[in-house]
């Protein structure tokens, strides 16, 4: 069986602000096991869905009134930063 590499290993930054930020992190957690929250209201996730399908997913857990939410496909060989231990560590083993 073959697998389209970037099919199964996209990388999103998804950026959140709102009311129901407890609410909201559970949301990606029911369909990304590998994520990331480094930054309030900004998580980093691995996942086979593109940006619309996990977007789909999350609005209903979003206050479309008043809440923000972005998610973008991250491209991994192109970022520059500085990170803490964990940061760094997570980074490393997960992406």
């Amino acid at each position: 069986m073959t697998y389209e590499v970037d099919k199964i290993n996209k990388t999103y930054l998804i950026s959140y602000k709102g009311k129901n930020s407890t609410f909201f992190k559970k949301s990606l957690t029911s369909f990304s096991d590998t994520w990331f929250n480094h930054f309030d209201g900004q998580y980093i996730i691995k996942s086979n869905l593109d940006s619309s399908e996990i977007y789909d997913r999350i609005k209903t857990f979003i206050d479309l009134s008043g809440d923000i939410v972005l998610v973008l496909k991250v491209d991994i060989l192109d970022c520059k930063g500085y990170l803490n231990e964990r940061g760094r560590e997570w980074i490393c083993n997960n992406i």
